[in-house]
């Protein structure tokens, strides 16, 4: 009798660790396109998923346009980033759901438009000089 009740004893105790842990919640699935000025972003593109300006999770692109990422914790929402460009997007997580969110950013290049205007003219001022120059000697 008293093997039985030790191994009920034995049994309960077990069956309260067990119950005691917190079973974890299914990861959210954030994953799309990626685009840089209308244009699939090139591999090793940078995507990430921040909450309050921390870094909740990242990805660097393996291929061209197209990321995954698989966000699990006690997150309630993130904003994606593009190259850390804002995206302006804010993701509502969902435990076991899976989000399809297609990104795409504006990064201005180097040349402005004003240059491209000026630089024409530069030219066109710099070859009347030298012609009347010419023609002076």
């Amino acid at each position: 009798m008293k093997k039985i009740i030790f191994f009920f004893c034995l049994v309960l105790l077990a069956s309260s660790f067990l119950v005691a842990q917190e079973v974890p919640s299914l990861p959210t699935i954030i994953q799309g396109k990626v685009m840089i000025n209308d244009k699939f972003a090139p591999a090793s593109t940078l995507v990430s998923a921040k909450n309050n300006d921390e870094v909740v999770k990242e990805y660097t692109l393996r291929e061209t346009g197209d990321y995954v990422l698989t966000i699990s914790g006690n997150v309630e929402n993130v904003s994606l980033y593009v190259n850390n460009i804002a995206t302006n997007q804010t993701i509502n997580l969902e435990p076991g759901k899976i989000i399809d969110a297609n990104l795409n950013v504006e990064i201005k290049t180097g040349i402005s438009k004003l240059f491209l205007i000026i630089f024409p003219v530069l030219i066109l001022l710099i070859t009347l000089i030298i012609v009347i120059k010419r023609k002076k000697h």
